[in-house]
């Protein structure tokens, strides 16, 4: 049984039972995890503590992570662990709001969600993939990165999608709707990276519609301002996916990423048409 460190000690006992129970439910496989570890919110402790678990790469852009993080390694006999950082905002949810509140159920799938990346790094074989080093321009730049994140992250999310209800896809695919509306009205995102970007997130409503138990979700999200060659794209790329999910996990990465790669080179030539 792997152990848990709460460096955060509110709800410990409650908290504890809510990551086994989850951990169980999920049929997460002893090899595949080493740790879990429950930070406090800040930088100090939450960033800190990803940052010292022994698979992270550098750069802020692992070392972050919202609601979870789960930070994969190579052991010394060549299989792939990871560890999990919860940030404790994540489980105190869990015990401060109703059940059917958003906040409740969104903190509840982040527990099951991180133990999807962790079943998927291990299935796979699969590590972090290099940092952006903060010079790419063209989408193919951004593909090593990017390509690896929206592999991983579909399969998180139709791993843990057998825990989803209809509610929390909802909530899912409004967060979702919410992201891409915001980076493309306020242009947080430029370039190349923006369609990289809104197809992580089409890439997660997908997952999650994928791996649904009794009944099929809509596998896309239309964002505000869409054209209808934008949605065209991104139902060729839920097509892809699906393809995809048969398969796992007999990925060939490379071969993924280079799929991926050409759907966000079309999307992209869309959103500049």
């Amino acid at each position: 049984m792997f152990p848990i460190d709460f460096r955060f000690p509110n709800y410990k006992i409650k908290a504890e039972q809510v990551i086994r129970d989850s951990a169980v439910e999920l049929a997460v496989p002893d090899a595949a995890i080493v740790s879990v570890i429950v930070a406090g919110d800040s930088d100090q402790d939450y960033g800190a503590s990803i940052r010292k678990c022994r698979g992270h790469v550098g750069s802020s852009t692992h070392s972050g992570g919202g609601a979870g993080k789960t930070v994969p390694f190579r052991n010394g006999d060549g299989v792939i662990q990871s560890e999990i950082v919860y940030p404790s905002s994540t489980l105190t949810n869990l015990f401060c709001y109703s059940h059917e509140a958003p906040t409740y159920l969104l903190s509840r799938y982040a527990i099951h969600h991180e133990f999807g990346h962790v079943i998927d790094f291990h299935s796979r074989s699969a590590l972090f993939p290099s940092c952006l080093l903060g010079h790419e321009r063209t989408v193919q730049d951004y593909a090593p990165y990017y390509g690896a994140i929206l592999l991983s992250e579909f399969a998180a999310c139709f791993i843990s999608g057998a825990t989803v209800s209809r509610n929390l896809y909802e909530q899912i695919a409004m967060n979702a709707r919410g992201s891409i509306e915001d980076v493309v009205e306020q242009g947080v995102q430029s370039g190349n990276q923006l369609p990289w970007y809104i197809l992580s997130q089409e890439v997660q409503v997908a997952g999650t519609a994928m791996g649904m138990m009794g009944g099929q979700q809509p596998p896309l999200v239309h964002w505000k301002g869409a054209s209808k060659e934008s949605i065209s794209e991104i139902n060729h790329l839920c097509d892809e996916l699906q393809k995809l999910k048969d398969k796992y996990p007999a990925w060939d990465t490379a071969a993924c990423i280079k799929q991926l790669t050409e759907r966000c080179e079309s999307f992209a030539r869309t959103l500049r048409s």
